[in-house]
C-alpha cells in the first residue's frame, strides 16, 4: 500500500512540481545551471534546506525537475529571513501520508509533545500539490479535531524516534563512537509462519563512518559480519547538518560538511558506498545546504 502511494505521488510530479500553501499561491521551476541528469536516484524526491538563509529546493531526479519554495512570500513553506529550523521527515504511517515538518530549532523529541508554536510549517500531498499548513492553523484556540490529532500523533512518532535514539547512543558507547544521524529501514514478514526479518539500522557517526545495527535480545547488535561505510571526502558530520533517506536496499546520505549526497547500498549484506555526487553537480550555483529529506521509499531488489 505504501508503494502504491508513493508511485502515484511520484507520477503526479511528471511536468511541474506545484508548491501551494493551503491555499496560498505556488511557486514556480526555474532554470538551473546544475545537471540534474548526473544524479540518479529512482523513485526519490529529495527537500533540500539551507538553514543559514533559508533556502529550500525539491529537487526530483526522475522528472529531471528542481523547484524553489523560495520564491514566493505569501506561501507557508517560505523560510528567507526567518530562524534556523529543523527540517523533518515524518512517515505518518497511520494516514498512508508522508509529511514534512519544519521544526524550530531548540525542540527536543526527548520531551515529544508538540504545539503549534514548535514547528514553522506541516507540508504533505494534497492531490497534485505539495502543500504547507502554517503552524498558526494548529493552535488549540482554532484548531480543528483532526489537526489537533495530527499533532499528537506528530508527538507520538518523535516519542518513539528518541527510544530509537537512546538505543543507538547506547550501543555506540561501545564502539567509542558518537550518534550524529540514523535511519529505520522497516522490517518485513515474509510469511506468518516463519521469522521476521530485523529492522536494519543505519547509524552515521560524528566520524562520519556509517554503521549497521539491528535488534537483538539484549538490545541492538552489529549487523554481523559488516565493517562500517566510511564516507568519501567526508571526516566529520555535524548533529541537525545531514540527512538519511532510503534507496533501493540502502540509503541516500547527505553530509553538509562535505556537499555530498552519497549512496550506501548493498549486494545482500555488503553494504558499501555505491555513489556520491557534489551537491554544484546538480543544484543551482551558490546554494549550499544544511539538512536533506527525501520521499518515495523502496524495499526491492536493487541491480546495479
Amino acid at each position: 500500500m505504501q508503494k502504491k502511494f508513493y508511485n502515484t505521488l511520484l507520477a503526479s510530479l511528471v511536468g511541474a512540481l506545484l508548491f501551494t500553501g493551503c491555499g496560498s499561491d505556488s511557486s514556480s521551476d526555474e532554470n538551473h545551471d546544475g545537471d540534474i541528469s548526473k544524479l540518479s536516484a529512482e523513485g526519490k524526491t529529495f527537500v533540500f534546506y539551507n538553514e543559514t538563509t533559508g533556502s529550500q529546493y525539491v529537487v526530483d531526479p526522475d522528472h529531471q525537475l528542481i523547484s524553489s519554495l523560495d520564491t514566493n512570500e505569501s506561501s507557508n513553506f517560505y523560510m528567507l529571513g526567518k530562524e534556523a529550523a529543523k527540517l523533518t521527515y515524518w512517515p505518518d504511517e497511520t494516514t498512508g501520508d508522508p509529511k514534512i515538518v519544519m521544526l524550530k530549532k531548540g525542540f527536543s523529541i526527548e520531551d515529544a509533545n508538540v504545539t503549534h508554536q514548535d514547528f514553522e510549517y506541516l507540508g504533505h500531498f494534497h492531490g497534485t500539490d505539495l502543500a504547507a499548513h502554517s503552524s498558526d492553523e494548529f493552535d488549540p484556540s482554532v484548531a480543528s479535531a483532526a489537526k489537533t490529532a495530527t499533532l499528537a500523533r506528530f508527538s507520538e512518532h518523535l516519542r518513539e524516534q528518541a527510544e530509537i535514539q537512546a538505543e543507538i547512543q547506547e550501543a555506540l558507547s561501545s564502539e567509542g563512537e558518537e550518534l550524529c544521524d540514523f535511519y529505520v529501514q522497516g522490517h518485513h514478514e515474509e510469511d506468518t509462519n516463519t521469522t521476521q526479518e530485523s529492522a536494519i539500522h543505519y547509524v552515521l557517526t560524528k566520524s562520519a563512518k556509517v554503521l549497521f545495527y539491528v535488534d537483538g535480545d539484549a538490545g541492538l547488535e552489529k549487523l554481523q559480519g559488516q565493517l562500517a561505510v566510511n564516507l568519501s571526502a567526508a571526516s566529520s558530520c555535524e548533529v541537525d547538518k545531514s540527512g538519511i533517506t532510503a534507496s533501493h536496499a540502502g540509503v541516500f546520505i547527505f553530509l553538509e560538511s562535505t556537499q555530498r549526497l552519497y549512496l550506501v547500498d548493498s549486494h545482500g549484506l555488503d553494504y558499501h558506498e555505491h555513489s556520491a555526487w557534489d551537491l554544484s553537480e546538480f543544484m543551482p550555483s551558490g546554494f549550499d545546504a544544511s539538512q536533506m529529506i527525501g520521499f518515495g521509499e523502496d524495499d526491492g531488489e536493487h541491480d546495479h
